[in-house]
């Protein structure tokens, strides 16, 4: 204990406003609320925790100039506040990896625990409630960081019951904390809490920057325009065998295709080219899902070739493919879904997409352009609405056959 820290009181008629002991109300109540996670709807997860860094910031402001401890608690809960304020902001961004932001604010976070546990060493007399309040804190950070390893769920029980055990004991000692400085009246300096209006003005300032800039990354992070290599069918050694071209518009979205397929040695090279007109302003994403429906048992699946999504036939977006597989009852279905991050400001875009069959067999598939404009927190990656374009070929009899272009939106 340093009483260097401590001001002189009247023990007869002590202070109304005990600053440590409101520090540590806000410090509980902080740490129960970043603690636990809760989803409840309406991103009462993200309301809670804001929350609670917010009372910690508060309650170290309080005690900021009381000792040197506090003054570095206090800084890392502003670096704390902002990391938050920044990574929250980040979340509506695609390619939001949150690994850095968790990592940098843990150890921020628990050097200022850290700072907050040895300013009480030096003001309280009995430390043995501070001990156990850093003790507990310690096993909680240890609990979190297996459980973030840990795949069996009766091990995760396990830690979280072992969390909360020692949240409540944490729990207790703070309040032991706060009875003994009732008892004591220990009684610290309390710090002006009144901002000046020069940090009021750098404060709104920061935050109209923070905003401009998350605008700015969004639209240079959706903006992934590449020079690529124009991906078409060697049609001098191939010969056209059926053509189908068609413009449509359903709902104030106009698209125009051109489906065309190629004989050579005994198989048929498939290419769809599509293009779409006067698309929504802010559509950034663009996703599609190539689809091969089975109409025998006998038919094998198509082969998938190559896919592009660009303005036009030289410039393309840089693309991510991945193989879906789906089980239902009667058995279960694989696609290619192709996502691209495209130009908000462009008002068209183009597309392909090149595929090769059996000769003589039914080709039926399935071909869905979705479109995200939409701003979303967090960020998702399911689309806002689309068109769902579905065609059939079969050589010997009827030809390309468009049979059905609709509109999906989705819930």
């Amino acid at each position: 204990m340093n009483d260097d820290y401590l001001i002189d009181f009247d023990i007869q008629n002590p202070m109304p406003f005990q600053p440590l002991q409101h520090m540590l109300v806000y410090l509980q109540y902080g740490l129960l609320l970043i603690s636990f996670h809760i989803t409840l709807g309406f991103y009462f997860n993200y309301i809670t925790e804001s929350l609670g860094f917010i009372l910690i910031y508060l309650g170290l402001r309080m005690v900021r100039e009381a000792h040197p401890y506090f003054k570095s608690a206090y800084m890392l809960s502003v670096a704390r506040l902002i990391i938050h304020i920044i990574s929250y902001a980040c979340l509506c961004i695609p390619h939001y990896s949150s690994d850095l932001f968790v990592g940098v604010s843990f150890c921020l976070h628990f050097v200022m625990i850290i700072m907050i546990y040895m300013a009480l060493k030096e003001i309280v007399y009995d430390n043995t409630n501070n001990k156990t309040f850093i003790v507990c804190y310690v096993v909680m950070q240890v609990c979190g960081i297996l459980g973030t390893f840990m795949t069996d769920s009766l091990e995760q029980v396990a830690l979280i019951i072992i969390f909360i055990v020692f949240f409540i004991k944490m729990w207790k000692s703070l309040n032991k904390l706060k009875k003994d400085i009732l008892d004591y009246q220990y009684q610290v300096k309390l710090s002006p809490i009144k901002l000046k209006k020069r940090w009021i003005f750098i404060g709104y300032t920061a935050i109209m920057i923070l905003c401009l800039f998350i605008t700015f990354c969004f639209i240079v992070m959706t903006r992934y325009e590449i020079q690529g290599e124009e991906y078409t069918i060697d049609n001098d050694n191939m010969t056209l065998v059926d053509e189908l071209k068609k413009k449509e518009t359903i709902d104030h979205i106009t698209i125009q295709y051109s489906y065309q397929i190629y004989e050579k040695d005994d198989l048929l090279f498939h290419c769809l080219e599509y293009e779409l007109l006067d698309v929504p302003q802010l559509t950034y994403m663009v996703k599609t899902k190539f689809l091969h429906l089975y109409s025998e048992r006998s038919i094998e699946p198509v082969t998938y070739l190559h896919q592009w999504i660009g303005i036009d036939d030289h410039q393309h977006y840089q693309t991510v493919e991945e193989d879906i597989y789906q089980t239902g009852w009667f058995g279960g279905q694989n696609w290619k879904e192709t996502k691209a991050y495209v130009n908000p400001l462009d008002s068209h875009i183009k597309g392909a997409v090149y595929f090769v069959g059996q000769k003589d067999k039914l080709a039926t598939f399935e071909f869905v352009i979705g479109l995200k404009s939409t701003f979303q927190f967090p960020y998702q990656e399911n689309v806002d609405y689309g068109l769902r374009l579905s065609f059939s070929h079969f050589l010997n009899k009827d030809g390309i056959e468009a049979y059905e272009t609709t509109k999906f939106v989705e819930g």
